[in-house]
């Protein structure tokens, strides 16, 4: 699960539909009436939309009490705004918190069938296979690439579900986090 600057704009965007009207009738100083859907409003100028086509007016020549409805509208959005977007954040928070969680050396000591009984996942996304060389200390046996799901971590080809502390491969095989 990768959590993107487009995937905040989505959320953001629900958000604002909440607030999506429908057809109004907007009352105008002078006493002009239009009638449609609220879109959006900047400082001078908003937006309301009438069969398809977005109409921009004066905030300034609306009537009071429609100026004080676009004042609502804005407010509630922004509400529904600063909701999505920290539920948005508690959600790459506890992505992060998990993602950090997988990253370390992991071993097994059940048979893998495997000269590698460990690896290093690297913050990065980068890791390493370690092997106990003929003097039986631990060295470097190759690079690979790692990423996360939010329930797996997928290397060389090899998916590792999480369970608990552990990561279980493929095979069954229990990976224990050591470091």
């Amino acid at each position: 699960m990768k959590i993107t600057t487009a995937k905040l704009r989505t959320m953001i965007m629900v958000a604002l539909k909440i607030s999506a009207q429908t057809n109004l009738v907007w009352h105008f100083k002078g006493g002009t009436n239009f009638s449609g859907i609220y879109v959006s409003s900047g400082v001078t100028k908003f937006v309301i939309k009438n069969h398809g086509t977005n109409y921009i007016f004066t905030l300034d020549d609306l009537a009071a009490d429609d100026l004080a409805r676009v004042t609502a509208i804005k407010e509630k959005q922004a509400a529904a705004a600063a909701e999505a977007k920290e539920k948005y954040q508690e959600k790459l928070d506890a992505y992060r918190e998990k993602f950090q969680s997988v990253c370390g050396i992991w071993s097994s000591d059940t048979d893998t069938r495997s000269r590698y009984k460990k690896f290093d996942l690297r913050s990065d996304g980068s890791g390493i296979y370690l092997r106990e060389n003929a003097n039986g200390r631990q060295e470097q046996a190759s690079k690979f690439d790692w990423s996360f799901t939010g329930d797996a971590v997928i290397l060389s080809g090899t998916t590792y579900k999480l369970e608990g502390e552990d990561l279980i491969d493929e095979k069954g095989n229990r990976w224990l986090h050591i470091r």
